[in-house]
C-alpha cells in the first residue's frame, strides 16, 4: 500500500512501496537542504507520486498483488527490488529476466543476483535467459525454490496458476519483461 517514515520529526508517505523509492527521496530532501530550500511543505506533495511505466508499479488483479520494475535492471538494481520485495508480507515472487551489459563478470552478478533470492526467503524464484541460469543455478545450490524457463509462455501458464501472492517483474529493457506483466493482467 505504500510506505511511511519519519525524516527530521516530518512524516514523509509514499504510495509507491519501493526502498529504491525511498532512497531516492532521502537523498534529493537532503540535497534541497544543502541548497537551503525548506522541503517540509513539499514532503507533502510526494504521497501523490506514481511512478512512470516499468519503474516499481503496482497492480492489483484478484488474490494478486503485481510489480512491474521492467524499465530495466542492472545489479543495484535489481538487489534493491528484490529486498523490498522480501520485505513484503504474502507468498512472494520473483520473476527476473537477463541483466545485460555487463561484460566478463555477468555470471558474477547473475550469481549474487541468485544468492540473495534464497538468502532473502524468497518463496519462488522464476529466472529467464541465458545469463539468469547462472542465478538460478546459484539459487538452486542454496537450496532455493526456484525454476528456470526457456520462453515466457511457460512463465506466464504458471504464473496464471496462482491464486493470490506478489509477483515482482524485474530485467533489463531488451528482455521484454514487460509483455508478462500485460499477460497476467489481460487474462
Amino acid at each position: 500500500q505504500g510506505v511511511r517514515f519519519k525524516v527530521q520529526g516530518v512524516e514523509v508517505s509514499l504510495v509507491v512501496p519501493s526502498l529504491a523509492v525511498v532512497e531516492n527521496v532521502l537523498c534529493t530532501l537532503r540535497i534541497l537542504e544543502a541548497l537551503d530550500v525548506d522541503w517540509r511543505p513539499l514532503s507533502k506533495e510526494l504521497a501523490h507520486f506514481k511512478p512512470v511505466e516499468g519503474r516499481f508499479r503496482v497492480f492489483r488483479k484478484g488474490g494478486l498483488v503485481i510489480i512491474d520494475d521492467t524499465y530495466n535492471a542492472n545489479p543495484p538494481s535489481v538487489r534493491i527490488a528484490l529486498k523490498t520485495l522480501g520485505m513484503l508480507k504474502g507468498y512472494r515472487v520473483a520473476v527476473i529476466g537477463d541483466m545485460l551489459e555487463l561484460g566478463a563478470d555477468s555470471h558474477i552478478y547473475h550469481r549474487e543476483i541468485g544468492s540473495l533470492c534464497k538468502e532473502l526467503n524468497i518463496d519462488m524464484c522464476l529466472f529467464y535467459g541465458d545469463h539468469t541460469k547462472h542465478a538460478y543455478e546459484e539459487c538452486l545450490k542454496f537450496g532455493g525454490h526456484c525454476l528456470f524457463f526457456e520462453s515466457k509462455e511457460d512463465i506466464l501458464k504458471l504464473l496464471l496458476n496462482l491464486k493470490e501472492g506478489i509477483i515482482l517483474f524485474k530485467g533489463s529493457r531488451s528482455m521484454g519483461m514487460e509483455s508478462l506483466v500485460e499477460g497476467l493482467l489481460s487474462t
